[in-house]
């Protein structure tokens, strides 16, 4: 555990990121194994099946997750003030709660799946890997969440290096599951599925243990742990703001999904690669990012509101130096890296669609670091009506455009939708960060 407000910012921020960014990498790299196996052995049907449901389930996840993550911010100040025995309450009704909240959820989607898939427009010819694929995770949603729970914690504790070795063990069970169930026994894209959870369930009994041990560290070990409502509560003020900003987020997302999948297989097969290459890429920012959220949190706890302001550019700094070479190399190979995730007999429409992202939109990614940047410090400072506007912005130009450029330029007219919402809501954060509103309790500290 470490207090982020100690020392040299640089060294800390470096030092705290790097572990964070490369476990965020190795999360994401077997998200595309997954998608590569489903490729390489299953075609455009596995390719498809698993992306026709994807912007729902992460639109259901992402609701959880910013509870998660919201939650975390909140334990980050606690553990800022010393405030350690409330800390420790905190955590373990905030893991009872959002657990079985991901279970009753799994279980209420998977009974009205039919519906579901009507309103994506899944096509008929890929419902049956569809289910398989929607099913198994759905059902399983608490164990993942449980897992990103775990993650967010530890960060908010100021640890970042077990985190890494969590993502390096799950990464490595969910690869070695995939090509066992798939290569070998055949199962499918269900296969696919059940490996994700094989490999969360495991890191989340690690998390476990060692927030047993964090708890002991600071002489908590022995104390009673008080189990209540009242913690989630008093989380509101951080875990809201961040619940509805991950939702608005990704209903746009689900929105222009339903759009791509009314286009064919080959754009949802298409879109599923060029998710992952986002999310890829995405992923190394946003977990750039939570060192701001964390360490603005405890700056907040700690009193020292002055060195805020300084932290945020030195974050996006950081998040430029992670990512900026990963996308110079994606722009470059553009053909090769696409042409991972498709066999040799994909539709020649799929191809194309990944490889024009990749090569001119991916590089406009720039602004959706900006924009993770601030959302991560309002949520630090728990500016809610910043961050509320934020997403809103962003969400509502995202939709409206989609609308709009998709009627006249098809997959090219979502891509373009998707950048100029991100150009968007930069430019207005921006202006935010450049004032005052921000800062908490109003001062210019």
């Amino acid at each position: 555990m470490k207090d982020l407000t100690k020392g040299n910012t640089l060294k800390t921020f470096l030092i705290f990121a790097i572990p964070l960014v490369l476990g965020g990498v190795l999360s994401q790299g077997y998200n595309l194994v997954d998608t590569i196996i489903a490729g390489k052995m299953l075609g455009d049907t596995g390719l498809a099946a698993i992306g026709a449901t994807g912007s729902f389930v992460t639109l259901i996840s992402s609701v959880l997750w910013g509870f998660g993550g919201g939650y975390a911010v909140y334990i980050a100040r606690l553990f800022g003030s010393k405030d350690f025995k409330k800390m420790k309450n905190c955590i373990v009704s905030g893991g009872v709660f959002i657990s079985l909240s991901a279970l009753i959820m799994g279980i209420v989607l998977f009974l009205i799946k039919d519906p579901i898939f009507d309103l994506l427009k899944v096509d008929e010819s890929i419902r049956k890997e569809t289910f398989e694929y929607f099913g198994t995770y759905i059902l399983g949603l608490f164990i993942i969440i449980l897992n990103n729970f775990g993650f967010s914690i530890m960060n908010a504790l100021g640890e970042s290096t077990y985190p890494f070795f969590m993502s390096l063990i799950s990464a490595l069970l969910n690869i070695l599951g995939n090509i066992i169930s798939v290569a070998f026994l055949r199962m499918g894209v269900f296969g696919i599925a059940a490996s994700s959870l094989f490999a969360a369930f495991v890191v989340d009994i690690f998390y476990i243990i060692r927030l047993r041990r964090c708890f002991a560290e600071l002489g908590l070990g022995k104390e009673r742990t008080e189990l209540s409502f009242k913690y989630i509560k008093d989380s509101l003020p951080y875990a809201g703001p961040n619940t509805f900003q991950q939702t608005v987020l990704y209903i746009a997302g689900v929105i222009a999904s339903s759009i791509i999948n009314g286009m064919g297989a080959a754009a949802t097969a298409g879109f599923i690669v060029i998710t992952r290459i986002y999310d890829f890429c995405a992923q190394i920012y946003h977990n750039s990012a939570k060192t701001i959220s964390n360490y603005t949190a405890q700056c907040v706890g700690a009193g020292k509101t002055d060195k805020i302001r300084s932290g945020v550019w030195l974050g996006i700094a950081q998040g430029c130096a992670f990512v900026l070479p990963v996308i110079l190399l994606c722009m470059i190979f553009s053909e090769p890296v696409c042409y991972l995730f498709f066999d040799a007999d994909a539709e020649r429409e799929a191809v194309e669609i990944a490889v024009t992202f990749t090569k001119y939109f991916l590089p406009f990614i720039v602004f959706q670091l900006l924009c993770n940047v601030f959302h991560a410090l309002f949520r630090g400072v728990k500016s809610t009506k910043c961050l509320f506007i934020s997403t809103t912005i962003g969400a509502v130009s995202r939709i409206v455009l989609t609308f709009i450029l998709a009627r006249f330029y098809n997959m090219n007219g979502v891509l373009c939708a998707w950048v100029l919402s991100w150009v968007i809501e930069t430019v207005y954060s921006l202006i935010i960060f450049m004032g005052d509103s921000w800062l908490p309790q109003n001062t210019s500290k």
